[in-house]
């Protein structure tokens, strides 16, 4: 992203709902792949819904295990420290 939205990234990361950002972003990359693997699939309903589900699941939890990883790459990347989300947010 250009330097000029940096200030944007910060508030991004820093924002009331930040959570719910990080996994909406998750959510953008997961769903049209498991809509995909749902239709594609030569299986039972079960066996994609079971397999798919899973697929998922391990993605978001993933997601959840590196939100500060993550947040904190998107500061550096804008030009900010890299604790500096996290000190933000803790005040």
């Amino acid at each position: 992203m250009p330097r000029r939205y940096s200030t944007w990234v910060l508030h991004d990361v820093i924002c009331r709902t930040w959570l719910v950002r990080h996994f909406a972003r998750t959510a953008l990359v997961v769903v049209p792949i498991f809509v995909l693997y749902m239709v594609l699939m030569p299986s039972s309903l079960g066996v994609r819904l079971l397999t798919g589900l899973t697929f998922g699941g391990a993605i978001f939890m993933f997601s959840l295990v590196i939100i500060q990883v993550d947040t904190d790459r998107r500061a550096v990347q804008a030009g900010y420290g890299a604790s500096l989300p996290a000190r933000i947010r803790s005040h």
